[in-house]
């Protein structure tokens, strides 16, 4: 069952998607399915690893709103969560990823 903060964190990730623009939104996505189509698990964070010229959008929120449409546009599903490797996010906890 979805809490409130699960839905307006929703919201938020989707706002912040739209603010970025479509041509962003259309290069994470593709970056995304490419990651997705490996068939390993990974999180947003190994995305922009692997896609270090992808540019940040303006709001880092736009990230869960580009997994939430990944998840349904390439059949993800989520298999975990781990600690972000990246020390500017201070250890935050990160969904895991993996194609259904």
């Amino acid at each position: 069952m979805k809490t409130l903060g699960d839905i307006l964190a929703a919201e938020g990730g989707d706002r912040a998607a739209d603010h970025a623009g479509e041509e962003w939104k259309a290069h994470a996505l593709e970056a995304v399915g490419v990651v997705a189509a490996t068939g390993e698990e990974f999180t947003s964070e190994d995305v922009r690893v692997k896609y270090p010229d992808l540019d940040n959008p303006p709001d880092k929120r736009a990230w869960g709103g580009i997994m939430r449409r990944a998840a349904k546009q390439f059949r993800l599903v989520s298999v975990g969560t781990r600690k972000a490797t990246n020390p500017k996010v201070h250890s935050t906890i990160v969904t895991v990823w993996k194609r259904a």
